[in-house]
């Protein structure tokens, strides 16, 4: 692929850490302070910086040594070692042309979507992708962030943070970067499938130096992955599942042959040239369709090139005030395939046309294959700057004032593959492209020509923010020092997502491009107190207010409680009020396409297919409201055994989203408010469905988070061995006031039981290590659409997805004083991911790992 770009983006950056590198440096302080500051730690989940590093909250770190030891690279390798990380994350696997982010990753707690998750870049808001995922959820884009750049990551497992930010309703997900070292670090590895096929490597370099007065850390890091098409698995090669005991996916909304309705006889018929493995029934008419086998041209992942820079520096100013600055850069580039263009019924030919074989005027249904699949170069650009200081105020009070530069722009362009409709209408009128041609030929290059276009999509989103924390002593408590913290922000959000004027005219079909544009500033106050109350318990307490300029102000409240009866055991509760603002694209969307697998309850035989649904944002929509609560204990009976338990819930009311399947059902009930937004075509078949973003009823997310963790001594090294598990007690869903509770807890990408257990053992020469990954099995609905149907050939009865276990193995060699070899390889047993009915791809997507047995190699140099 072409990397000009990013070469360019490379050198900006890398001018940029030089710049910076002239003028930045640590901070040497005096001795008191110096001593001051190793006692007082900042932890996620609160400002308050204690010697007392546990905190109420129950919170997931990942190491760099276990990043490093584990061979993650990329934001899928991460999310698949996080059990709390439900259906609502994604990555760029599974993430295929069709969809309205690609090439991203998102993370989603609790099973809720990723705009539920708060992420975090060393405590500080990141900007939201442009691109929004399903049209409207809005993310932090972690494919943004250098692995290389990560000291940690810390999952804080409650939701609801009031010092963080109450949209945070599933928890925060905060990445902190390394610290300067001294030294230059370049490392490199290598991955490939043990199909050879899915081939990734990196690059990345490391400059750290620290001064009298400061330090200084620069890095580079470039990433190189090849794309993974559907067809190259056996389970994802066909959208016919019907031999595996599914659905027959392949779509009649447009095919070659094509399918053509017949104006005066009222039926569909298939092209006489289609394939009679391809001849389905039209239920509606009596007549036939000629089907499309869509999955080999789409892809698993994308083809994608990854360049970051990144600089981290600080200067002392004396007295133990600190000037600081962060700056990273990010550019990716990718390639994304999907199946041809279709079209649903949009052009027309008469029945005096030349080509016309049925004697009678046509609606038609067709897919361009002679022009080839729909090719997008698709680009992110990331540029984010931190400055600051930070330093002591009277007292033993602290200050850390910042502000905060984001800006992510994205753009796609389709180069080959994409029909304009217009052009497509003349073509046909004028004999000039024939859809007719006898199976095997294909459209001359002129006649491509005169149909095909070229397509643009650019979107931007931004962040402005300025912050002020200060924190210090407010007395003494019959159980020690009390704390307090206080805090204020001012933000701004942008984000504008444009799609092709093409597009926006109707004359792009069976490519989804979202439309929405909007601003918002948010101006937002806390305050947080830590309490200790007596020797064994303590409290906190923390209140946020959040002014929206289009929502209006809210005031939200968080608790937390521990008790220790003994230096071993803690007990720990904590309550929290979540609100999250509709987005602005959930508000601001203008007229968007997408193509989403329904059902239609009045056609019943047709079973789920591909549906055109037409999306505007709602204006009138109401923000989501939330109460968590955690209840757990932390136990170390033994120096060398620990354990944790918390039981958590979420109630989550308001909810914001888009049903098309549930507006179908209601217009097909006679719901009055819903039927003008099912259009039906010629025959009585679903031509689009018109929808919104409503507020829906609310939704009840309970479970239990555990984590054992046991060290000890032998064969000449130490053993560590950690499991981390999550149980979805419960997921309970009422969209709306008087139906039936849905109970989706071990339903379709909700499994009720996610692990992940790692046996490490190391001495100063080597080590080893030895993982599992389980997703827990599931239950499948009959009818996973919603809407029970009958089809001959598909089971009624409830089926079970059975649990998937990868086990994971690897090891390391210090080579010499200053080098490290590994090797690592994922689901070293080859175990395919179960199959699925409810997905097209006949995988999980958001679960499942479908590379299969995955190697990958690395060597790491401390100069």
């Amino acid at each position: 692929m072409n990397s000009n770009a990013i070469r360019r983006g490379v050198v900006l950056a890398i001018s940029t850490m030089a710049l910076s590198g002239l003028s930045t440096v640590h901070a040497q302080e005096d001795d008191e302070a110096a001593a001051r500051a190793l006692d007082r730690v900042t932890v996620t989940g609160t400002r308050m910086q204690r010697v007392d590093v546990e905190t109420v909250s129950p919170t997931s770190i990942i190491e760099r040594e276990e990043l490093e030891t584990a061979g993650i690279s990329s934001a899928f390798d991460l999310l698949t070692r996080i059990p709390s990380a439900g259906s609502g994350s994604f990555t760029e696997a599974g993430n295929e042309a069709d969809g309205t982010s690609p090439g991203t990753a998102g993370i989603g707690l609790r099973e809720l979507p990723a705009n539920a998750t708060l992420v975090l870049l060393n405590g500080r808001r990141l900007a939201n992708s442009p691109m929004a995922m399903d049209i409207t959820v809005n993310f932090a884009d972690l494919n943004s962030i250098p692995v290389s750049a990560i000291e940690r990551v810390e999952i804080l497992k409650d939701g609801a943070s009031a010092v963080y930010g109450t949209d945070a309703i599933a928890g925060v997900v905060n990445i902190i970067t390394r610290a300067p070292e001294d030294g230059v670090t370049v490392g490199a590895d290598y991955g490939i499938s043990s199909q050879g096929d899915a081939q990734e490597y990196r690059l990345y370099a490391n400059w750290g130096a620290q001064g009298e007065r400061g330090s200084i850390l620069a890095g580079f890091e470039f990433s190189d992955r090849d794309v993974l098409f559907m067809k190259d698995r056996s389970f994802s090669e066909s959208a016919n599942k019907l031999d595996m005991g599914g659905f027959d996916f392949r779509s009649g909304l447009g095919s070659n042959p094509g399918s053509y309705f017949l104006t005066e006889s009222e039926v569909w018929e298939h092209d006489p040239a289609c394939p009679a493995d391809r001849i389905e029934p039209e239920p509606n008419t009596g007549g036939t369709l000629c089907v499309f086998d869509f999955a080999p041209d789409m892809m698993n992942r994308p083809d994608e090139q990854s360049a970051s820079a990144f600089v981290l520096s600080d200067y002392s100013l004396g007295g133990g005030h600190l000037l600081y600055n962060e700056m990273f850069f990010n550019q990716r580039r990718s390639e994304i395939t999907g199946a041809a263009t279709p079209t649903v019924g949009d052009l027309t030919m008469s029945e005096d046309n030349a080509n016309n074989p049925f004697g009678e005027d046509l609606i038609v249904r067709y897919r361009y294959t002679d022009a080839g699949p729909r090719v997008q170069d698709n680009q992110h650009t990331n540029l984010r700057l931190v400055t600051g200081a930070s330093g002591p105020l009277a007292g033993n009070w602290d200050y850390d004032a910042s502000l905060i530069l984001q800006r992510h722009s994205a753009w796609q362009r389709g180069v080959s593959g994409f029909i304009n409709l217009d052009r497509s209408q003349q073509a046909i009128d004028d004999e000039i492209y024939n859809p007719f041609l006898p199976a095997g030929e294909s459209n001359s290059p002129e006649a491509i020509d005169a149909v095909e276009t070229t397509v643009n999509r650019t979107a931007v989103s931004s962040l402005q923010a300025m912050e002020f924390n200060a924190d210090g002593d407010i007395g003494m408590l019959p159980g020690g020092q009390a704390g307090m913290a206080v805090g204020a922000q001012l933000r701004e959000e942008r984000i504008r997502d444009t799609p092709d004027e093409q597009f926006l005219r109707g004359q792009i079909v069976g490519t989804e491009a979202t439309n929405a544009s909007g601003s918002r500033s948010i101006n937002s106050l806390y305050t947080e107190f830590y309490l200790p109350l007596h020797d064994d318990f303590s409290a906190q307490f923390a209140l946020r207010h959040d002014d929206y300029s289009d929502f209006g102000g809210t005031t939200n409240p968080r608790i937390g409680l521990s008790y220790q009866p003994m230096e071993e055991l803690m007990f720990r509760a904590s309550w929290s009020e979540g609100f999250r603002a509709p987005s602005i694209a959930e508000i601001g969307l203008l007229p968007t396409e997408q193509s989403p697998i329904l059902n239609d309850p009045l056609n019943p035989d047709e079973g789920p297919i591909e549906r055109i649904v037409r999306f505007e944002g709602n204006p009138d929509l109401e923000p989501e409201e939330s109460d968590s609560f955690v209840i757990g204990a932390v136990y170390q009976p033994l120096e060398w055994l620990s354990f944790s338990l918390d039981y958590w819930e979420i109630n989550h009311e308001n909810l914001i989203d888009a049903d098309p399947q549930f507006v179908i059902d209601q217009a097909a009930a006679g719901n009055p408010e819903f039927e003008d937004r099912v259009i039906r075509g010629p025959g009585g078949n679903i031509d689009f469905i018109e929808d919104t973003f409503l507020n829906f009823g609310s939704q009840e997310v309970a479970g239990f988070d555990a984590d054992v963790r046991v060290t000890f001594d032998g064969m000449g090294g130490e053993f560590v061995w950690q499991t981390e598990f999550t149980w979805l007690r419960k997921f309970r869903q009422q969209l709306r006031e008087g139906e039936p509770t849905r109970k989706l807890e071990g339903t379709f990408e909700r499994p009720q039981f996610r692990a992940f257990s790692r046996l490490n053992w190391s001495n100063a020469v080597w080590g080893y290590h030895v993982t599992l990954r389980h997703v827990g099995n599931y239950t499948e609905e009959f009818n996973p659409f919603g809407i029970p149907f009958t089809m001959e050939d598909v089971p009624m009865e409830d089926r079970s997805v059975a649990g998937w276990n990868a086990f994971d193995v690897g090891a390391w060699y210090e080579v010499g004083d200053n080098g490290r070899a590994y090797v690592h390889v994922d689901n070293i047993l080859d175990e395919d991911p179960p199959f699925v009915m409810a997905n097209v791809w006949g995988f999980d997507t958001r679960n499942h790992d479908p590379r299969g047995t995955f190697v990958r190699a690395g060597f790491q140099y401390d100069f």
